[in-house]
């Protein structure tokens, strides 16, 4: 039964991201239409854009969103002993390195728009 399990296991990732391209322009377009927008975005004028911006969210969602969050808990890892080094310099420092470690990953994976790069 493992043995059964484990050879379709890569179909169904292959299969849920087929179906998230394919579904994805679908709730776009929805979404485009209760909202009363009635300039469509150069993008959406094919659709080969359609495609495309669904590939790019895909992505986003299923690689860069958890490689953020790994990048973010490196982060916080890596601002404890950046704190220590930097605090002979006073505040500045600090608030530089939790910037650089904490606050850009943070905005990178949570509050960036799906499939905006």
């Amino acid at each position: 039964m493992r043995r059964l399990l484990a050879r379709r296991g890569p179909c169904i990732l292959a299969l849920a991201v087929l179906l998230a391209c394919l579904l994805h322009p679908a709730a776009v377009w929805a979404a485009d239409e209760t909202s009363g927008a009635s300039v469509p975005r150069a993008d959406d004028a094919t659709f080969g854009g359609s495609v495309r911006r669904a590939a790019n969210a895909t992505f986003d969602v299923l690689i860069l969103r958890p490689t953020g969050l790994a990048v973010l808990v490196v982060g916080v890892g890596l601002f404890v002993p950046a704190t220590i080094l930097g605090s002979p310099g006073g505040k500045t420092p600090i608030r530089e390195a939790w910037d650089r470690f904490v606050v850009q990953p943070a905005n990178y994976t949570v509050k960036r728009p799906i499939g905006d790069f």
